[in-house]
């Protein structure tokens, strides 16, 4: 993962930007004393985390869900066309 600080991130926005679209892993920024970090993602990347955060919200859909993927990881899957 490709680090920046905070300062030089105006010098290094477009290089940046590139390795956000064109990297496996995004490029994480520091603040000049280490006291936040942040991580620059591409709106592609971004889109299936709110959809995510939105089928967690409801506590009988996240129930669902938590069960469903336990039965796919224990072997339990059904493959359908």
């Amino acid at each position: 993962m490709l680090k920046r600080s905070s300062s030089a991130l105006p010098q290094t926005l477009l290089t940046s930007l590139d390795s956000v679209v064109n990297a496996d892993a995004p490029p994480t920024m520091t603040s000049d004393h280490g006291h936040l970090e942040a991580v620059l993602i591409s709106p592609h990347d971004c889109a299936p985390q709110g959809e995510t955060r939105y089928l967690l919200s409801n506590p009988a859909n996240a129930a669902r869900l938590m069960a469903s993927i336990a039965k796919l990881e224990g072997g339990r899957g059904t493959v359908r066309e």
